[in-house]
């Protein structure tokens, strides 16, 4: 039997603009930004989430933070690496966009809904609408992703790994990349508050592949969003038909 998860998932009226939650994200840039950093081979490690067994931290600093990389773009001080732990060892994961559109593809040949529910989460996520406020020692507050757990227990329990690890630490890991990707296009002067870039971006893409892999948008659509502006990121109007529970 599917449990209904409309109470859990909808949200009421369209989603918040993102000069709605500008403040909250801001919140995480800023404390991204303000994290000690390293050297390229002895990076400081900054965990954002851990369960016991897995661990999401970012290390600082990045690739793109200085040439000994051998990057050769234009330097940001302030990027990191988001990594995976497991048991306190590193895993060296790096995933790519064709690394997490292939599992997410493999998920939808298991169990469609469930792919269906990752969307909805993805969906949620651009929009920081399960990014919870805590207080720390020093009385500052940050913000964590926390994802219902009683849609995460479902999907867990039908498809118990994506990208090798339990759902809840695939969800945190792409969280980790959408604030990096936040962080980097801050310290470019772009504005988060509109437009296609960041962490946001990130998240409805994803969902726009999803949508096209469960065959509710046509192919077509991700070709022709990328021949006018470059970026596939789904429109909140097509994301609040197609994705169950959340209208």
């Amino acid at each position: 039997m599917v449990p209904e998860f409309n109470e859990i998932l909808k949200i009421v009226g369209n989603p918040p603009s993102q000069r709605a939650v500008f403040e909250k994200r801001m919140n995480r840039i800023n404390e991204a930004m303000s994290w000690d950093s390293g050297t390229f081979r002895s990076k400081i490690y900054h965990s954002i989430w851990e369960n016991g067994v897995y661990k999401i931290a970012f290390g600082k600093p990045g690739k793109e933070s200085t040439n000994e990389s051998g990057y050769t773009g234009a330097l940001n001080p302030h990027d990191m690496r988001p990594d995976l732990f497991k048991n306190n060892i590193n895993l060296g994961s790096a995933a790519t966009f064709g690394d997490v559109v292939s599992d997410l593809e493999e998920v939808a040949k298991v169990e469609k809904y469930c792919v269906e529910l990752i969307g909805a989460l993805l969906f949620r996520s651009a929009f920081l609408l399960d990014h919870k406020d805590e207080l720390t020692i020093s009385g500052t507050r940050i913000y964590r992703y926390c994802p219902n757990s009683m849609v995460i227990d479902y999907i867990t329990s039908k498809i118990p790994l994506i990208y090798g690890v339990p759902p809840i630490v695939f969800l945190q890991y792409l969280d980790a990349i959408a604030l990096n990707e936040d962080v980097k296009y801050y310290y470019k002067g772009k504005d988060l508050t509109k437009g296609g870039v960041g962490g946001k971006n990130n998240y409805l893409t994803y969902v726009m592949i999803i949508a096209v892999i469960t065959g509710e948008l046509p192919i077509s659509l991700i070709a022709k969003k990328l021949l006018r502006t470059n970026v596939a990121a789904i429109s909140i109007q097509d994301g609040l038909r197609v994705l169950p529970h959340i209208k």
